[in-house]
């Protein structure tokens, strides 16, 4: 029976301990985002892509309805092989930039349709955040 992934809120004091303990060990740290609603195959692809990124693969699943539909999506990612931790993300939370404070990746991985990537990337360079944007389905990604 395979692991599944620990599922933890950004904000609490676990997941940032988890995440600092993380980088004290060496292990590269990336982030990945998605509503995954429903996930399908491209979510799988976009996931694999990601987590190659690095050692740890820490997966944001956004809601727009209700933080029950997160919680049974987050159960859903946190099935799938190279995911370590997941973050169900409810309405009304704060902001990505919020997240990325409190578990500190080494990369972000964005999907393509990611709004406002320049502000992003502008946001996330300076703390040595690196944003990559996975086009899985169409070839090599792109580091911003």
């Amino acid at each position: 029976m395979m692991a599944r992934a620990l599922t933890m809120q950004a904000s609490s004091p676990t997941a940032q301990a988890w995440a600092a303990a993380q980088r004290r060990d060496g292990a590269r740290l990336v982030l990945a985002h998605g509503y995954f609603n429903p996930p399908d195959a491209g979510d799988v692809a976009y996931l694999s892509a990601a987590a190659a990124h690095g050692q740890r693969l820490l997966v944001l699943v956004q809601d727009d309805a209700s933080w029950t539909e997160a919680r049974a999506r987050s159960e859903l990612i946190s099935a799938l092989r190279g995911v370590d931790v997941v973050i169900p993300h409810g309405i009304g939370m704060l902001g990505i930039e919020q997240v990325l404070t409190w578990l500190n990746p080494h990369v972000f991985v964005a999907r393509p349709t990611w709004p406002a990537m320049d502000e992003l990337v502008r946001w996330a360079s300076p703390r040595g955040i690196e944003v990559v944007v996975e086009r899985a389905a169409a070839g090599q990604p792109e580091a911003r």
